[in-house]
């Protein structure tokens, strides 16, 4: 059960992002919380089944999410109250694309970018960013991202953050003196890395360094890679 709605001051910065949103006070714990109609009222053009059959599935999921456990409230009427933090998964999951407004991705890179910047605050005084630590958790493999200044979430570098094209490849033994097998990294990052300027023998012969290496101009799939690309030098003492 839940208290009638009311127009509340959003004590939540996820909230803040959307005070159009009618919220109100579970009478559970008391806890803000926002109705799930509310939800596909303001960003998914009512289609409140479609919410509903993404947070049934958050919701069986729990067990193997447990840190997700207070994102949902299910209702008496079949509605589901919703946490500022359900309201993130809420509004981040696929499958809405048909449905989805400009006022959903305003508040989609909103609140990534709000999320992003508390972790990347935690990172700089501990050392670990909490996000990345769970996406290694529980997807191991899964390379992260980084939500840019235009607001577009892309692959970005994983030295310097920014979405550069991914540097050469590099032969395992080298690359391992630098960086994890995971990792990815720009040319200039990598250079950085490794301490000098990279040169043609570092690289691996293959279509995919064509352009930093010399290649076939018959080889199409080279030719696609190797636009806007410059030769490295051929040796190291080369200017």
């Amino acid at each position: 059960m839940t208290a009638d709605v009311v127009k509340l001051p959003p004590a939540d910065p996820i909230f803040a992002l959307a005070p159009e949103l009618k919220l109100h006070q579970s009478e559970i714990d008391g806890a803000l919380v926002v109705n799930s109609r509310e939800v596909a009222r303001v960003f998914f053009r009512d289609d409140h089944q479609q919410l509903l059959r993404h947070i049934m599935w958050s919701i069986w999921n729990e067990p193997m999410r447990p840190n997700y456990h207070d994102e949902f409230r299910q209702c008496p009427d079949g509605t589901v109250d919703i946490t500022s933090d359900g309201l993130v998964s809420a509004t981040c999951h696929w499958g809405f694309e048909y449905k989805e407004t400009e006022r959903h991705r305003e508040f989609f890179f909103a609140s990534a970018g709000l999320i992003l910047a508390q972790m990347r605050e935690i990172e700089a005084k501990t050392g670990i960013n909490p996000m990345h630590e769970a996406i290694k958790k529980f997807f191991p493999g899964v390379r992260t991202g980084y939500v840019t200044s235009d607001g577009e979430f892309e692959r970005c570098c994983d030295e310097c953050r920014l979405p550069e094209e991914a540097g050469p490849i590099l032969p395992d033994e080298l690359w391992a003196t630098i960086a994890r097998l995971d990792e990815l990294l720009c040319l200039a990052c990598t250079e950085k890395r490794l301490g000098r300027q990279l040169t043609q023998r570092d690289l691996i012969i293959c279509s995919y360094n064509a352009g930093w290496i010399s290649f076939d101009g018959a080889d199409v799939v080279a030719m696609q890679f190797a636009r806007g690309r410059q030769l490295l030098p051929s040796n190291e003492g080369a200017s």
